[in-house]
C-alpha cells in the first residue's frame, strides 16, 4: 500500500494546476506529452473457421500513475536536459572560430578570424520554416547558457517530486 493519503490522479491534478499557474505554455506542453498516450500491441481472433490471430499496435491513454511519470519526464526534458544540450552547444561554439570572408563581396573564398576563439557566440533557434504562411509570435528564440549549479538544483527538485509521486507499494 502506497503510504501517501492521495491517488495519482490527485497528484497529476495538483501538478498541472500548479503547472498552470506558474507557466501556463509549459503546462500546456506537459499536457500534450501525457495527451500522447503509449503504444500497446494487442491480438485478435480472426474469422470463425482458421481461429487465426491478428496482432496490431494502437495508441491508449496513461494511467495516472503513468501520466505523473510521463509529466515528469516532460519536466526532467524542459529543465535538466535542455539546458544540458544548451550549455553543451555554447561551449562548443565558444571553442570554434569563424569564417570570414578574406575580400567584401566574395562568399567563396573565406579565412578563419582567430579573434572569435574563445568567444561566447549568441544561439538562436528559427522558429518560423521556410514552409509556414503564418506569423508566429516570435521569429527566433534565444538559447542562454544554464551554470551547473542551476542545473544540479533543478534535478534535486524532480527528485523531490518523484518521492511525493512513488505510489509504488513499500
Amino acid at each position: 500500500m502506497s503510504t501517501h493519503d492521495y491517488s495519482p490522479q490527485d497528484a497529476f491534478e495538483l501538478l498541472m494546476r500548479k503547472l498552470t499557474e506558474r507557466d501556463r505554455e509549459l503546462a500546456i506542453r506537459v499536457q500534450a506529452v501525457v495527451d500522447e498516450g503509449k503504444d500497446v500491441e494487442e491480438t485478435e481472433i480472426v474469422g470463425s473457421r482458421r481461429r487465426r490471430t491478428r496482432a496490431y499496435r494502437k495508441t491508449v491513454p496513461y494511467s495516472y500513475d503513468e501520466a505523473l511519470r510521463a509529466a515528469l519526464k516532460a519536466l526532467e526534458a524542459y529543465f535538466v536536459e535542455q539546458p544540458l544540450f544548451t550549455s553543451s552547444v555554447i561551449g562548443d561554439l565558444t571553442n570554434a572560430a569563424l569564417a570570414v570572408p578574406k575580400r567584401l563581396h566574395q562568399s567563396e573564398d573565406f579565412g578563419i578570424d582567430s579573434k572569435t576563439l574563445g568567444v561566447e557566440k549568441p544561439v538562436e533557434i528559427e522558429l518560423r520554416t521556410e514552409t509556414q504562411i503564418s506569423a508566429p509570435a516570435q521569429e527566433t528564440f534565444s538559447l542562454h547558457r544554464a551554470t551547473a549549479q542551476q542545473i544540479k538544483e533543478q534535478q534535486e527538485n524532480l527528485t523531490r517530486v518523484m518521492a511525493l509521486i512513488d505510489f509504488s507499494e513499500r
